[in-house]
């Protein structure tokens, strides 16, 4: 064999090469540049000397070796407007704060899904090593459900910009999020602006728990209905905003209104929203991207069995959305998936703190066998590893590790080729994005390499 300079050899570990259902145990992988070679699972070893200096060698040393994590949902990686409600963005430091998480957790493919940004926005990104990518939801509707929410990180050159230009010139790779929490009511509106308003009328601090217990009271789950003020007003003395006759007070009053404004105003126009991304996928063949909770995923079935959106590609982002019943989640996700909708199941915190999602949603659909792909969404920042989600899952049960890195991986990779061609999957011809774990444990991350370059490794 020729040796050329840039090459790279990774020996000694357990491979799983995204295919979902294979390993191989003390395989080899030689990669040239920035592409895969050869795998060789005879167990032969080559060995490093002094003549072959230009040649690097990695010793697995027993742990895994994976496809770098494609990540299809997060956001907080562009210092574009955040959300669909096109906040006012994240500093640079943040930003790139952020991308080094994703890093560091053995992502190397991520596509941010504020989707009212452009191409400028990640440019803060320009030499760090994740491959990052965003998408877009340009549309009327979206910019005036922002509007009615936000909108303090607009600026006229992001309304100007249309969904189908940005997916025609390269600048997005994908349509999304369609919706999110932010316009349709959910955990945006619970840990962000809720919260705010109740800091502002009432100078209290809530919680996302409480801030949704007063939605709910309000507005109902599905954000659409209204239930007797009573309920409201419960709720509003359980939190003791006040102490005596919320119904004739003018702060309470004042909180009602806020809360109409930031969860239940903008939601027909983000619902609308639906079929204009639909179409656009249809139309493109990009894939969509939805905000799945209560009060869009009837929205979401009835677009996926629209005859006209039959060529779309739509994805059902966070199924394990806990503002779904879970008696009520399993039987969504079949019929999503029955109309040829791609199930998505988001980390978000379920792992460590979950105030946000706890984990009895998200395990059901694991065992459930329905879900597709996996991302981590945002959060509130406070998402967790897809890798430790898996480790988690894999521990009791739920799921095996060839099937766990295909749908973290190879699936997202395909749903996404203009982000993700060639990736996803450790085999000759295709790029070389890897991550080498701990022996034994596939959430604990060691070394990442992004276009067979070392560009995160441990040192612990």
């Amino acid at each position: 064999m020729i040796l050329t300079s840039s090459e790279l050899f990774i020996v000694g570990g357990t491979l799983i090469n995204g295919d979902g259902h294979s390993t191989q145990s003390n395989a080899t992988i030689h990669v040239v540049g920035d592409q895969i070679v050869d795998i060789d699972t005879s167990g032969h070893r080559p060995r490093k000397d002094s003549t072959t200096s230009h040649v690097s060698l990695i010793d697995a040393a027993g742990g895994f070796v994976i496809p770098g994590v494609v990540n299809g949902h997060a956001h907080g990686c562009t210092t574009g407007p955040l959300f669909s409600s096109a906040a006012l963005p994240l500093d640079a430091e943040r930003v790139r704060q952020n991308a080094d998480r994703h890093l560091t957790d053995g992502v190397t493919t991520l596509i941010n899904l504020c989707g009212l940004g452009s191409k400028e926005d990640l440019t803060v990104l320009d030499d760090h090593p994740l491959r990052t990518f965003i998408s877009t939801t340009h549309f009327p509707e979206a910019i005036q459900a922002a509007r009615i929410v936000d909108g303090a990180g607009l600026t006229a050159q992001h309304e100007a910009l249309s969904a189908e230009y940005m997916l025609a010139t390269g600048q997005a790779v994908a349509i999304g999020e369609v919706g999110s929490g932010a316009t349709l009511g959910g955990g945006v509106a619970s840990y962000k602006y809720v919260p705010q308003a109740v800091g502002e009328i009432f100078n209290k601090t809530i919680n996302a728990a409480q801030a949704t217990q007063l939605i709910d009271s309000l507005l109902g789950p599905n954000r659409q209905s209204r239930p007797s003020d009573e309920a409201f007003y419960e709720s509003v003395m359980a939190l003791e905003l006040v102490s005596s006759k919320p119904e004739q007070s003018k702060a309470v009053a004042k909180l009602k209104e806020a809360i109409v404004r930031y969860a239940q105003k903008p939601l027909v126009y983000s619902l609308k929203t639906f079929d204009s991304a639909a179409q656009l996928s249809a139309k493109t063949g990009d894939p969509a991207i939805f905000h799945t909770a209560m009060p869009s995923v009837a929205k979401l079935l009835e677009v996926a069995e629209d005859p006209k959106n039959q060529d779309a590609t739509l994805i059902a982002g966070h199924m394990n959305h806990t503002s779904i019943p879970l008696d009520q989640m399993l039987i969504w996700a079949e019929k999503l998936k029955a109309a040829g909708v791609v199930i998505d199941v988001s980390i978000l915190d379920s792992v460590h703190l979950q105030a946000l999602v706890g984990t009895q949603e998200i395990d059901a659909l694991m065992a459930s066998g329905l879900v597709d792909v996996l991302s981590t969404d945002y959060a509130a920042g406070n998402w967790d590893s897809i890798l430790e989600a898996i480790e988690r899952w894999w521990q009791k049960g739920l799921i095996t590790l060839p099937r766990a890195v295909e749908i973290a991986a190879a699936a997202p990779a395909a749903l996404f080729p203009k982000a993700a061609h060639k990736r996803g999957r450790l085999m000759p011809g295709y790029f070389a994005d890897i991550v080498i774990t701990k022996k034994g444990d596939i959430g604990n991350v060691r070394t990442v390499i992004i276009d067979g370059q070392v560009v995160r490794q441990a040192t612990d």
